[in-house]
């Protein structure tokens, strides 16, 4: 017994465990979250067999269309973001990050493990959703003189996780009551 214990995945770190590089410029701030949410889709796309994992790496591939599409019309005009939109971004940075050590977690951590975890890492997989959710309809999508079907897919995003939020899409059948 003492070592199935040592051999668990490691906990999840909490929320505020995760920072922002602090001194960028609005167009490099677009461009870390570009790279950093390629990155999650890269790796993540192809082995994901789970629905709420699959969900989740969707959502990030169109907010990714979100951060190409602004940071293509900042390089065409300049123009600085207002603290609103730069916050929102760091916070979606600050997600993309929790989702991505969130897979991982589900990647390293046997079937057994997440069966018996299954509430607790869908309550995960809500709460990750639900800022994804909260961030979409703060974020002054105005700013960003995205193209028409860019500004289509974020919009369609932002209808579909207030959606799938409020009805807890991520929960388990045994938790719904």
């Amino acid at each position: 017994m003492a070592a199935m214990i040592g051999l668990r995945p490691r906990k999840l770190p909490p929320a505020a465990a995760f920072f922002i590089p602090e001194g960028l410029s609005d167009l490099s701030l677009l461009h870390l979250l570009r790279t950093v949410a390629g990155e999650l889709i890269s790796v993540y796309s192809v082995s994901i067999r789970r629905r709420n994992e699959r969900l989740l790496v969707r959502r990030i591939a169109i907010l990714m269309e979100l951060f190409e599409g602004a940071s293509n019309s900042c390089c065409e005009a300049p123009r600085r973001l207002s603290r609103l939109a730069v916050l929102c971004l760091k916070e979606i940075y600050i997600v993309v990050h929790r989702t991505r050590f969130l897979l991982e977690y589900c990647a390293q951590a046997s079937r057994l493990w997440l069966i018996l975890r299954g509430s607790q890492i869908a309550g995960e997989f809500y709460e990750l959703d639900r800022e994804i959710s909260v961030l979409l309809e703060v974020l002054p999508l105005d700013e960003f003189y995205l193209d028409a079907d860019v500004q289509e897919h974020v919009e369609l995003l932002q209808r579909q996780a207030g959606v799938s939020s409020a009805r807890g899409a991520y929960l388990n059948s045994k938790t719904k009551t």
